[in-house]
């Protein structure tokens, strides 16, 4: 019954939310759902045009997310390609990054232009800093078809999908085939996630052998997922994926975690991904053991601290349930492993956290933290055997 009970919950959450948000793994539910195979055009407002060529007084579509911007004697002084909706399916780290690509009257690109999106904020501001935007300018279509351009470092999902929606929008426009560079930095990355996820799943299954090994894989835990990948769950995470769907192909290694997280604790009773895998609960894990004598916490205190923690939880969904978006790097910490693209709240977080651990044993984990909460739900109660 308990079983059953937090899969209606599970499902019942999931249903509310994506029909408040109005998409499911990508799908859209909104009137601009896809008709006939044909997404509606983007809109485009003059003041939008002219804030990238103010010499606009007049807008022609002249075709699907095609704007041909006229000055007042009505002649054509530039042309936007709208990347919606030819590349909704292409994926950042948290969802499409629409653009729109400025042609002059010789069919040069004269620039790009990030619109509103889903992405991680910090993320989205590294590659803007980065200069990638610029670096198609002057370029004919066929010249930019042909370049390759490096991902942003700290951002590499952001600008995968930039790169991969610029060139899937002007192969359309100039009726062409664009193949896009295989990766072979992701593959590795995804490998290497596979291979801690392994050795992970063989502590959690062998501890008595691992408890030897248990420091080095929360170390190894920490420099790969956490400090050189930035790859690791979170309630953000969850919900991207939920929304937007997941870009398999970039992060297959994270998914697998994912499913490890989830299926190990429910066939189990064991927690996983907290104690195994986490790369900030290693951070917090590691720094504790410079000073083992910790704060002694009474059985009050610590059942408060889970009250917290599901109470958290709990806030997060009705607000979402309710319709209310709003950035989750700021309530969660993972995102200071990216320390130039965190929010500075989150590295206040962070450092806090990691910082407490040397007083009490993983204090994010322990009181505050949404995934863990998440992951807890779905555990199998232990049923304690009192005959002998």
């Amino acid at each position: 019954m308990d079983k059953a009970f937090k899969i209606i919950a599970v499902v019942l959450v999931i249903g509310i939310i994506t029909v408040r948000q109005g998409s499911l793994w990508g799908h859209s539910f909104t009137e601009q759902q896809e008709k006939a195979g044909q997404k509606d055009s983007p809109m485009l407002s003059l003041d939008e045009a002219k804030k990238i060529h103010p010499e606009t007084s007049n807008i022609e579509e002249t075709d699907t997310a095609t704007f041909l911007l006229l000055d007042k004697n009505g002649k054509a002084v530039a042309t936007l390609l709208h990347t919606s909706p030819y590349a909704d399916n292409i994926s950042g780290y948290a969802g499409p990054v629409p653009l729109l690509i400025t042609l002059n009257s010789e069919g040069k690109i004269t620039g790009i232009h990030l619109l509103q999106n889903s992405d991680t904020p910090g993320f989205v501001e590294k590659v803007k800093r980065s200069g990638m935007l610029n670096r198609w300018n002057g370029m004919s279509i066929e010249e930019a078809l042909a370049t390759d351009v490096d991902a942003v470092s700290g951002a590499t999902f952001t600008s995968r999908a930039v790169d991969a929606s610029f060139k899937k929008r002007i192969a359309v426009y100039k009726n062409s085939n664009v193949t896009q560079s295989y990766s072979w930095n992701i593959f590795l990355k995804n490998i290497i996630s596979a291979i801690i996820l392994a050795l992970a799943i063989y502590a959690f299954f062998k501890p008595a052998i691992a408890r030897k090994f248990r420091t080095p894989i929360l170390i190894l835990s920490l420099l790969v997922l956490g400090i050189w990948q930035g790859s690791m769950l979170s309630f953000f995470q969850f919900y991207t994926w939920l929304t937007n769907g997941i870009p398999f192909g970039l992060q297959w290694g994270l998914l697998l975690i994912l499913f490890a997280a989830v299926l190990l604790p429910i066939f189990t009773g064991r927690s996983f991904y907290c104690a195994y895998v986490c790369p900030f609960g290693a951070a917090q894990e590691l720094m504790g053991k410079i000073d083992k004598e910790k704060i002694h916490l009474s059985s009050r205190i610590l059942h408060l601290l889970l009250t917290l923690r599901k109470a958290v939880l709990f806030a997060i969904l009705l607000l979402l349930i309710i319709g209310i978006n709003f950035d989750f790097a700021y309530i969660e910490p993972f995102s200071a492993f990216n320390i130039n693209a965190a929010p500075l709240f989150t590295l206040v977080i962070a450092f806090l956290s990691i910082a407490l651990s040397l007083f009490v044993s993983r204090p994010w984990c322990r009181s505050l933290c949404p995934v863990g909460q998440t992951l807890d739900f779905l555990r199998r109660r232990q049923q304690t055997n009192k005959t002998k």
